[in-house]
């Protein structure tokens, strides 16, 4: 509980302190002077400021606010692999246990990037982050955990784009010696006639990886209708496959 006087003078704040200059220099006239009922006088000039200055007592009750912590749960596909949704809920029982022991924390958990069957659209924490920020006031935010694999699609490129002063912190799952592989379509054709074939130039790349192997992959290239077949690869080096086109339409390989 806290006390506080404070004054909203009744008149525009240049008259009233050229008001208290002269009742100042009128009151050390009069006491100077020893002028009979000089005291009283005085006493009744600072009466007469005080009434002026309007002094108001306040009495406040303050209560602290807590601070807020996000935890950005990734769920995108990149997230169902192996074992990372033990990891990912392990991570975040251990997170909610440690986070609770903080005294005048309030914990907010956010799932972002989560597979909806509706097509792949990258993993974009920062999206989901920002929506939840809306309803955060920035003043309160103690920090931003991720729990996620490591491969975010939407980071901002400057920390200053984040809109808030507070520390980002990641949490990824899997293990250390964990790599990306991918196919990489490098060249396609837009349209072809019925009953042709063109190619379609395809790489592997591999990102990430610590340990060494074979730059030797098995590619498995499936087209409609037909038997798969098994080609070997370089990784990062081009492969042409046959892509025929057998109908009017979408012809997929």
């Amino acid at each position: 509980m806290n006390w506080s006087i404070d004054t909203s003078p009744m008149l525009p704040a240049p008259v009233f302190w050229a008001a208290v200059a002269v009742a100042i220099a009128l009151a050390a006239f009069l006491l100077m002077r020893r002028s009979r009922g000089g005291a009283l006088r005085v006493v009744a000039l600072t009466a007469m400021l005080l009434a002026i200055a309007n002094p108001t007592l306040r009495q406040e009750e303050r209560e602290s606010l807590a601070n807020i912590a996000l935890v950005v749960v990734d769920e995108s596909t990149s997230q169902t692999i192996a074992e990372r949704p033990d990891y990912a809920a392990r991570i975040k029982r251990d997170l909610d246990a440690k986070l609770a022991a903080i005294p005048n924390l309030d914990v907010r958990t956010v799932t972002a990037a989560k597979t909806t069957g509706d097509g792949a659209s990258g993993t974009n924490l920062f999206g989901e982050l920002n929506r939840a920020l809306a309803n955060t006031p920035t003043d309160r935010l103690a920090g931003v955990i991720m729990i996620t694999d490591g491969q975010v699609h939407d980071v901002p490129q400057a920390a200053a784009a984040l809109g808030f002063d507070a520390p980002v912190h990641a949490l990824l799952t899997g293990k250390p010696d964990e790599f990306d592989r991918r196919i990489e379509v490098v060249k396609a054709p837009k349209y072809s006639i019925v009953g042709s074939t063109r190619d379609v130039e395809v790489k592997v790349i591999e990102s990430g990886r610590r340990t060494a192997g074979s730059d030797e992959v098995t590619l498995r290239v499936r087209r409609e209708g037909q038997r798969d077949e098994l080609r070997r690869a370089q990784i990062g080096r081009p492969v042409t496959v046959a892509m025929p086109f057998p109908h009017a339409g979408q012809n997929i390989i």
